[in-house]
């Protein structure tokens, strides 16, 4: 029997309700899940449903959590206008609602797909963690049928730190290969740690993939934003990277402050 709108609008309003962190229902039927999606009116839900276990798990947001998001959205998709791609052979998509598979559905932070395919291969995610598995990149990266190859997580638990961590399948990078049919495990490859200082902002850079170097940016491989297919007559080429600078990063971690100070002050 369909689920009645009235329980529908209670996770709603528990969820609307709730402080930031995270929410957790069960016995959420698919048919009340995509109820609840119709009902959502209040605001955005990010949200990690899986079908066979009917289990719902949903974010709450602080109100700055958005504009960074924007933040790191906008930075990326500037890089890809750079390079000629953005729209032309990659599309950008804020807050979109996906399938990882026939396993689950989910409303990450933000994505990145190829302009002549319809699953994403990248993905964005930003928040606070309650614990070491919360806000990572292994329930997009791990689930069977996932097309996830890179996801760029945000870290905020610290309030004086942003961390920006790239994670990846373990096994090699293979942007031919959108959809794995058998488990995968992910890792952090890179890095980077950006510290509120005073005066200045200072980023560190960590290789989870070459330890003893010291890098001194994030590199995140062009062909994963927009497959092996480039735009005719572009001067981008197989092996091209996108680069994020350490100015990039400070002027990301500037803006953060700007406005999650000014939040405070309201």
């Amino acid at each position: 029997m369909p689920i009645q709108a009235p329980k529908c609008q209670q996770i709603e309003v528990d969820v609307v309700g709730e402080n930031p962190g995270y929410l957790r229902f069960s016995d959420i039927t698919k048919d009340k899940f995509h109820r609840l999606l119709d009902y959502e009116t209040t605001k955005h839900l990010h949200y990690f449903y899986h079908f066979n276990e009917q289990k719902l798990r949903v974010q709450i947001p602080e109100d700055f959590h958005d504009s960074l998001t924007t933040q790191l959205f906008l930075l990326i998709c500037d890089k890809l206008k750079s390079a000629g791609l953005l729209n032309i052979a990659c599309l950008p998509n804020l807050s979109p609602s996906v399938r990882l598979g026939n396993v689950a559905a989910a409303k990450p932070h933000a994505c990145w797909r190829p302009l002549n395919n319809k699953d994403f291969p990248v993905f964005a995610e930003v928040g606070k963690s309650e614990n070491d598995n919360e806000n990572d990149a292994r329930q997009w990266i791990e689930y069977p049928g996932s097309s996830c190859q890179i996801c760029l997580v945000v870290e905020l638990t610290d309030p004086d730190t942003i961390k920006l961590s790239i994670w990846s399948p373990k096994n090699p990078f293979n942007p031919s290969r959108q959809l794995r049919r058998s488990h995968t495990s992910a890792g952090i490859t890179e890095l980077a740690t950006i510290t509120r200082g005073n005066p200045d902002l200072v980023v560190q850079f960590r290789s989870y993939i070459s330890p003893k170097n010291t890098p001194t940016e994030i590199r995140l491989p062009v062909v994963a934003f927009t497959g092996y297919q480039f735009p005719s007559g572009s001067d981008v080429k197989f092996g091209d990277i996108i680069i994020l600078t350490e100015e990039d990063l400070k002027e990301f971690g500037r803006l953060y402050w700007i406005q999650r100070n000014s939040h405070k002050s309201q």
